[in-house]
Formats: C-alpha cells, structure tokens, sequence
C-alpha cells in the first residue's frame, strides 16, 4: 500500500477513535419535540364526537338548515290555497254634471270564491314542493354527513400521525439508551469507534424521521382544527388499535349488507325523494286539461249616505276548460236586489288553439319520471355492489391487521435473538439497534393496518347511513332482518 494512503487512513481511525471520546449524550436539546400525551385517549369524544363537532359549528350547515325550516313554514301555510278566498270592498262614487242632477253613491261589498275542483292541479303541485322540501331535507343531511366525514377522516389521520411520532419517538429512546452502552464499551476498548459513527448515523437519520413524523402531525392537527371547527386540535386521541373488537362478518352477509345498504342508503333515499317529485310533477301535467269549477257568493250594500239603503247578493258557478286546441269558460250565477228584484246571469266564451304545445309538457313529465326510475334502478344496483366489494374489502382488512401482527411478532423474536447473540458474544450493538429500528418499522406497519380497517369500516358506515362506530352495533342487532329478507329472495318467498 502506497504510504500516502496509510497516512489517510490513520488519519481516519485517529479522528473517528477521537469522536468517541468527545461522546455527548443524546439530550432533549437534540431533538426539539414537544412534549406527547400518554395513549390514554378521553372517551368522551373521539372520532364521531368530532363529525358532530364539526356538524355544530359549521356555519354553512346552520344557513341551509334556517333556510329549510322557512320552507318548510311556507309550506305548511300553503294549505290556505284549499280555503275559500274572500274579498272585502268599499267605494264611494260622486259625479257633479254640468246640465242635470248630482249623483252620489257609497257601497260595500264582501264576497267570498270557494274552489270546487281543479283537477288535482294544487294537490299535486303541493306533493311536488313537499317532495321538493324532502329533497332539500336530504340534501342538508348530505351536507352534514360530509362535513362530519371530513372532521372524522382529519381525526383518524391525526391519530395516526400522533401515533407514528410516538413509534418513532419511543424506537429513538431505545436507540439512544444502547448507545450509551456502546460509548461507555469504547471507553474500555469493548467496542470500535466505527461501530459508533455507525450508530450516530442511525440516530441522526430516526432523529430525522421524528421530525418528519412531527411535521405531519402538525399538518394533521391543523387540518383536524379547521374540519371541526375550533381553536386547536385535542391534548390526546383515540389511536388506531389493532386489537380493537373486530365485527364479525361471514362471507355471506355481503347480500345481506347490500340489501341494508338498498335500504338505507342517503344516495338511493335522495333518488326516491326526487321519483316521488317527477311523479308529482307527471300528474299535474297528465291532468292538466280538467275542468276546474269555483262558487262564488257576493254582498253588495249601497246607497247615497249611511246607513246604506240597498243590498243585493249573488251566487255563481263558473266552470273553466283549459285544453291544448280549444279552451273555454262557462258561468251562471242568479241573486235578488232589494227591494224587490231577481237577477240571473249566464255567459260563455271560447278561445281556440290557446296552447298547442301543452301535450309536450306531460310527455316531457313523464320521460323524466321514467328516467328516475332507471336512475333509481341502477343506483340500487350500483349502491348493492358497493356494499359486497366494502365488505370483502374490510375482511381484508382484517386480515391485513393479523399479518401485520404476526410480522410485527417476528420482529420482536428477531430482536430478542439479537440481544440474545449479543448476550453470548456473537452479535454487535449495532445489530440490536437494527432489529430494534425494524421492529419500529413492523408496529408503524400495524398501526397503518390498523387505521386501513378503520377506513374500510367506515366505508361501510357509510353506505349504511350510520355514525362512526356504530357498524358493530348495526350488524349484532338489526343485520339479521336483512338476513332474512336474502334467505326469503333465495327461497323465492314473497
């Protein structure tokens, strides 16, 4: 070997064998980490208490649910058009003529038009806003359904980056504590300086990997605040927990969650609402040239001064045709005039060709009844698929959590037979603290199953209309009637 390449090498060893020496303990000035709450987590609001956080405060959901509750008022007071309309007048008539007698009347009047018929129009025009009302009711439990989703997937992330740093915080102590085990075996010529540097490199590189972790946090609890609406994220969380109960769901109850789902989804009520609105709508043009028929009865006092000396009253039927090529209206009406006179009045009229395009309106209303119905259908169906692919998807979920499990329980024994190699002689530190920084990577892996199965739980929450959390409920207790209406279809039972 060439002496300038030995001169370089010593050199290294020297300045390396020097760096142990100046060893400096891995203090909290290293890493500036704020301080972590413990796993313990407040029961009291976790994930779904967040979405209703978040439903409450939101100022956008408060707007559309005050702006449905005046029309549902408005609405409710539209009923008045089924009561008869009444009219009360006063008038008072002075004529000055130049060549003849002044004249000089007062009157009053009160009549009251009571409808008779009108072909269903008003019924089914109130059945389409109440179909509308129910629609915009749906509507703003969509907007709170994804308000609370968004507040819930901000949670479960920042429970899992909260959990992340704590992985990784605490695979850093260990780090460090075998460290100091390695620095003091340099001390007394146990252990190589190289073995150090080497050491040093891995926890510089964990220590980057906290902050990381620290920064994401971050951005998680900011996003969690600005979801459900306050101040700061929460002091502690409810973590992913592998070992949470699982909800036991057999291959089989895919049918029958798709039949729940047919049942409860938001997507397929929001469709039938809008049906039950287009069928209201294709009534009203399907019996929109029906006659409609009206009564109305008047009350007339008049005379020069008060009190007023005549009175005279009236009672009239009227019948009004409104058809596409001929519309038409007839009326009678008779009444007396005090003192002494009886009145009667008949008229008609004709009007031809008033709206030929009429036709064409109850044949639009009943192609876009029709398209619901096929919108319907093939929501139903698409919505049914979706339950039986969320299904498998959250059994293999569970079963991603028990490999993680098991990898993670592999990690620990490769650990436990390194430490036991170094307890005999046959392994270096560096070793342990590379099993020790792999088992940390196999429980991040866990943790992540862990809030996978979350998700895919939620999924089907999701599409069962339920809160978070409320899928173990749901199938231990109302699962089996759906159950039962799979096991009739597939008897052929009505």
């Amino acid at each position: 070997m060439k002496p300038a390449r030995l001169i370089a090498l010593a050199w290294c060893l020297a300045a390396v064998s020097c760096a142990g020496f100046y060893y400096r303990k891995p203090a909290d000035e290293v890493i500036a980490l704020k301080t972590m709450p413990s796993a313990a987590f407040d029961s009291a609001l976790g994930a779904a208490g967040y979405g209703r956080l978040a439903v409450q405060n939101s100022p956008a959901v408060e707007a559309e649910r005050r702006r449905l509750e005046l029309a549902e008022g408005a609405w409710r007071l539209g009923a008045r058009a089924f009561l008869p309309n009444v009219d009360l007048g006063a008038s008072s008539d002075e004529r000055i003529a130049e060549y003849g007698p002044d004249t000089f009347a007062k009157g009053l009047s009160f009549s009251i038009t009571q409808p008779l018929w009108d072909g269903g129009r008003l019924a089914a025009a109130r059945a389409a806003e109440k179909a509308e009302l129910s629609l915009a009711r749906d509507e703003l439990g969509r907007m709170e359904r994804e308000t609370a989703e968004a507040a819930i997937q901000a949670y479960r992330a920042a429970a899992s980056a909260r959990g992340r740093v704590l992985i990784r915080r605490e695979a850093y102590a260990a780090a460090a504590a075998e460290r100091e085990i390695l620095a003091a075996e340099l001390r007394l010529g146990l252990a190589s300086s190289l073995e150090l540097a080497e050491l040093d490199l891995r926890l510089a590189e964990a220590e980057l990997e906290i902050l990381s972790a620290e920064l994401a946090l971050g951005e998680a609890e900011a996003a969690l605040a600005e979801a459900a609406g306050v101040a700061a994220a929460p002091e502690s969380y409810e973590l992913p927990d592998p070992d949470r109960p699982r909800v036991a769901l057999d291959a089989d109850d895919g049918e029958a969650l798709a039949a729940a789902a047919r049942a409860r989804s938001p997507e397929l009520r929001a469709l039938r609402y809008e049906l039950a609105r287009k069928a209201a709508e294709a009534k009203a043009a399907a019996f929109a040239w029906l006659p409609t028929a009206s009564l109305k009865a008047g009350l007339q006092l008049s005379g020069r001064d008060f009190p007023l000396t005549r009175s005279s009253w009236t009672l009239g039927l009227s019948l009004d045709f409104a058809g596409p090529y001929f519309g038409a209206s007839i009326g009678a009406s008779g009444g007396i005039e005090r003192p002494g006179a009886s009145t009667a009045r008949t008229g008609a009229s004709l009007r031809p060709i008033p709206d030929p395009a009429a036709p064409y309106a109850s044949r639009r209303a009943a192609l876009a009844l029709s398209q619901a119905e096929d919108a319907l259908e093939a929501a139903s169906k698409r919505v049914a698929r979706a339950a039986v692919s969320a299904t498998s998807a959250y059994r293999n979920a569970l079963r991603g959590v028990e490999v993680a499990k098991r990898s993670l329980e592999l990690a620990e024994a490769r650990r436990e037979l390194v430490a036991l190699r170094l307890a005999l002689g046959q392994a270096r530190r560096l070793e342990l603290v590379k099993a020790g920084l792999e088992r940390a990577g196999n429980e991040l892996a866990l943790l992540d199953a862990a809030a996978a199965l979350l998700s895919a739980e939620r999924a089907l929450e999701r599409l069962l209309d339920l809160e978070a959390g409320g899928l173990m409920n749901f199938v231990n207790i109302e699962l089996y009637k759906y159950r039962s209406v799979v096991s009739a279809d597939s008897r052929g039972e009505p």
